[in-house]
């Protein structure tokens, strides 16, 4: 890491990592820096945006780099976390980027497809839960529950 917050001041420590981004783009350590520090400030959607940026750029590169799986991992992390209205959007794009890396990625290492299938059972699993409770609290169903009660 270059650059550690101790003090909990993250826009400091943003604005550092942005002025070596302007210094260098193609500095990988200094773009994965500003996901950390994205990420420890709790800006979810930030991040998301951040690591969609950083997977866009690694995307053109053959063979990908291993910071392009990085990338995806820590991507599909912060869409998980997302909450809110956007929720079930946020899983399904979720769910999409990662089965679309398991089914095409022919350079995907072996070592790392456990970790892609795992967010595949992870985020079905959250959409099948989500899926129950607006289920569980449609109109129809809370008043059915209220009169069994």
């Amino acid at each position: 890491m270059l650059f550690r917050s101790t003090s909990g001041d993250f826009l400091k420590a943003r604005e550092e990592i942005d002025s070596l981004l302007k210094e260098n783009m193609g500095a990988k350590d200094v773009i994965l820096e500003r996901g950390d520090i994205l990420e420890a400030a709790g800006a979810s959607e930030d991040a998301v945006k951040h690591w969609k940026w950083f997977i866009k750029r690694l995307t053109q590169t053959r063979p990908r780099p291993p910071e392009f799986y990085e990338a995806m991992n820590r991507l599909l992390n912060n869409l998980e976390k997302v909450s809110g209205a956007d929720r079930p959007q946020r899983l399904q794009e979720a769910l999409g980027y990662a089965r679309f890396l398991l089914n095409t990625d022919v350079s995907l290492p072996a070592d790392l497809k456990p970790v892609f299938e795992q967010h595949v059972q992870k985020i079905e699993a959250e959409i099948r839960s989500e899926e129950h409770t607006s289920e569980l609290q449609s109109p129809c169903n809370l008043v059915c529950r209220l009169l069994l009660e």
